[in-house]
């Protein structure tokens, strides 16, 4: 943290009975001061720019991550289904082929 000058004390009569009345303002070190809490402003606003921007760089890739994890698992499912849809169609199919045989052997002495 910087040092703060603290004001002196004046003697108006004394500086107005000079021949140049002149009162030193201190404008170097207020504008150093200036410049330094400007730049501080500055600083933190960047940071938090750089922050946010990584959080949301980071949550896209998140989202992305879930998205494929997503696609990943539906594309799964729709085999397992199709894989289900064969299974139960061919369990048809061998009901009816066990059923031709049965009759088959019923028929026959």
């Amino acid at each position: 943290m910087t040092q703060t000058l603290r004001p002196t004390q004046i003697d108006l009569a004394s500086i107005l009975a000079q021949s140049n009345p002149t009162i030193d303002l201190r404008l170097q070190a207020y504008e150093a001061s200036t410049r330094n809490f400007l730049k501080a402003v500055s600083n933190y606003g960047n940071r938090g720019i750089a922050e946010i921007t990584k959080r949301k760089e980071r949550q896209a890739l998140e989202r992305k991550k879930l998205a494929e994890k997503t696609a990943a698992v539906e594309s799964e499912t729709n085999q397992c289904k199709v894989k289900e849809i064969e299974l139960v169609a061919g369990e048809h199919g061998f009901g009816h082929w066990m059923e031709g045989c049965v009759d088959w052997f019923a028929g026959s002495p």
